[in-house]
């Protein structure tokens, strides 16, 4: 067995799908998604999508709380198995959506190594298995190691973020959706947009959450 497929074995013996809810991990009755209907309630949900270059860019949750916490302990605490709800209720916001492939944005091998897998890849995988949709996990790369944005000004995430990606041929044609864990200013999410237009791709996107003060969403 693989190393990713032992961990996930694991994680599913210590919290079952179908007995467990994902997040506080009590027994009780769970919604579709794999929460309990104590923390979907809690969880602050967003009805605005995102606008970058165009594309629209739904996100089911505001990165706040409930949603932040959640999306903290997915990528920084190693707890993969929270990319299967969250993955599902961004699935909701593409319920009408037809497209040729799911792409996740890509991290730098470096960055890769380091946290041992990607979060947007994991959610895509997710909403995979609800839409079947392909996941084109190598169209798009990361070719630049880039500084973490966080404590970036959107200016500095743009800049940061510039040249830093490259798509593949094979796309062009295909409508694309580009999935992230968090829409902030949206400046990956633009230069990601880009290249796989450049590429001749038509791109869509979805995000786990996106930040709502105004000062995070400025053009």
């Amino acid at each position: 067995m693989k190393g990713q497929d032992w961990v996930r074995g694991v994680e599913r013996l210590l919290f079952p799908r179908d007995i467990c809810c994902a997040w506080c991990g009590a027994e009780r009755g769970l919604r579709p998604c794999g929460l309990c209907e104590d923390c979907l309630n809690q969880l602050p949900w967003n009805d605005t999508p995102a606008v970058r270059e165009g594309v629209i860019c739904p996100a089911p949750l505001r990165y706040e709380e409930q949603a932040k916490r959640m999306i903290h302990a997915l990528k920084f605490e190693g707890r993969r198995y929270l990319a299967e709800p969250l993955g599902r209720l961004m699935a909701e916001c593409l319920r009408d959506v037809e497209a040729d492939g799911l792409i996740p944005v890509p991290l730098h091998p470096t960055r890769y190594r380091d946290r041992g897998f990607n979060q947007s890849e994991l959610l895509c995988q997710a909403i995979s298995q609800e839409l079947s949709i392909p996941v084109w996990h190598t169209a798009l790369q990361r070719v630049r190691d880039t500084r973490h944005q966080i404590g970036l000004s959107a200016a500095e995430r743009r800049e940061n973020v510039k040249g830093a990606f490259q798509a593949d041929a094979c796309v062009a044609g295909k409508t694309l959706i580009l999935v992230d864990d968090v829409f902030t200013t949206g400046a990956t999410f633009a230069a990601c947009v880009q290249e796989l237009r450049d590429k001749k791709a038509v791109v869509r996107g979805v995000a786990a959450a996106r930040v709502c003060e105004p000062s995070a969403d400025a053009s």
